[in-house]
C-alpha cells in the first residue's frame, strides 16, 4: 500500500503575517488577520504530495468566539492564481516535502473569530487544525468596503494607540458588555465610524 501524505509540522509565520496585515500592535489571544489578503502557511509533509492526494482547507467562521452559530466553506490547494471573491489556498510548489501557502480570503468576507482546517485525502482521511484567528476588515484593500485611499486618516482611525486598544479589547465582548469606542472616532463621519468598527 503506498504511503499516506501525512502532515508532520507547520508554521503560521505570525511575525511576518501580522506585519503585513498591520497587526503587530494588537493585543489579542488570537491572531488579527485581514480580509481580502494573503495568510501566509508553511506545511511540511512526510512525503511530497503527489497527483493522487487531495489537498484542502475547512474555515469555520463565527462572529465570536464562543457563538454555536458558524459559517463553513471548504476550497482546494491549487498552484495557480487566486480567485477573486472566494477563498482561495496556493501553493509555491507541490515537488518537495515543505510546502508554502498563501490562503486568501474574499474581501467581503464575513469578520469574527476564524478557525482554519487543512483536510488530506490520501489513503484515508485525516485533517489537522491550522489555528484560530481573528479575521477583520482591509482599509488597505481597494474592494473592500472600508478602504480608506488616505494613509494619514488609516494612521490615525486604524493605526493610532486608542484604536488598536479598543479593537483589542474587543476580543472580551462576547463575554461581557462592548466596550465603547475611543473618543476620537466620534469626530469623524458615520461612514468612518463604521468603517473602523467593522475593523472589530
Amino acid at each position: 500500500m503506498a504511503t499516506a501524505l501525512q502532515l508532520t509540522s507547520y508554521s503560521r509565520n505570525l511575525t511576518q503575517n501580522k506585519r503585513d496585515h498591520h497587526t503587530s500592535d494588537y493585543r489579542t489571544s488570537q491572531p488579527v488577520m485581514r480580509r481580502g489578503q494573503k495568510i501566509l502557511y508553511s506545511l511540511s509533509f512526510n512525503r511530497a504530495p503527489k497527483p493522487s492526494d487531495t489537498i484542502q482547507f475547512l474555515v469555520e467562521i463565527a462572529k465570536s468566539a464562543n457563538s454555536q452559530k458558524k459559517l463553513s466553506t471548504t476550497f482546494p490547494l491549487s498552484t495557480t492564481g487566486s480567485t477573486r471573491g472566494a477563498w482561495t489556498a496556493v501553493a509555491d510548489s507541490l515537488t518537495s516535502k515543505t510546502v508554502n501557502v498563501s490562503i486568501t480570503s474574499p474581501s467581503d468576507a464575513v469578520i469574527g473569530s476564524c478557525r482554519l482546517v487543512i483536510q488530506l485525502f490520501s489513503e484515508g482521511y485525516r485533517s489537522h487544525v491550522l489555528g484560530d484567528m481573528w479575521l477583520i476588515c482591509n482599509p488597505w484593500t481597494p474592494e473592500d468596503d472600508v478602504y480608506m485611499a488616505n494613509e494619514s486618516e488609516r494612521q490615525e482611525y486604524v493605526l493610532s494607540d486608542s484604536t488598536i486598544g479598543w479593537i483589542s479589547m474587543l476580543e472580551l465582548s462576547s463575554l461581557g458588555t462592548r466596550p465603547r469606542p475611543p473618543e476620537h472616532l466620534s469626530d469623524i463621519t458615520p461612514n468612518r465610524t463604521c468603517s473602523v468598527m467593522k475593523c472589530g
